[in-house]
């Protein structure tokens, strides 16, 4: 009687906590991907959030220095906010803030390691933003202008 209780006590303690995971339960987690974010200057940051538009989406995983004063920032964006992060992406610092911004209407969506362009202030960003819109104008102008001559000399 005794070895019954025992043998039932082992076989207790050893199904106890046994996972009940399956390999379908493995492949329905979803995990946050991490990007990161490249400045010309090392940026100073305080608080470790990723925001857009207020909602705070992520958080700063690390902060390194790198080649000629430049600097990266490792984010973490959470997996429900997935469909903000494509190929039109740039962050900026503000209030000591990571904040999300977009430098075109759409964009591709980004795979986990990408390498975002990050501004360091708002100000550096709509430069950004001013100068390519200057440029995308004239590039147009040009291609416009290239255009018209081809039709006025087909005769």
């Amino acid at each position: 009687m005794k070895q019954l209780v025992i043998i039932a006590i082992l076989l207790m303690t050893t199904t106890i906590g046994c996972s009940t995971m399956t390999m379908d339960n493995v492949k329905d987690v979803s995990i946050d991907k991490v990007y990161n974010v490249i400045f010309e200057k090392k940026p100073e940051m305080v608080n470790k959030g990723v925001y857009s538009e207020n909602l705070e989406i992520g958080e700063v995983l690390a902060q390194q220095s790198a080649a000629n004063n430049m600097g990266i920032i490792k984010i973490s964006i959470k997996n429900e906010y997935d469909d903000l992060m494509k190929s039109n992406v740039v962050f900026y610092i503000s209030d000591s803030q990571l904040k999300r911004d977009t430098i075109e209407d759409t964009g591709e969506p980004l795979s986990d390691g990408a390498k975002i362009m990050g501004f360091s202030g708002n100000y550096s960003l709509t430069l950004f933003k001013t100068k390519n819109k200057v440029k995308d104008f004239s590039n147009t102008a040009i291609n416009k202008a290239k255009e018209l001559y081809n039709e006025a000399v087909k005769d």
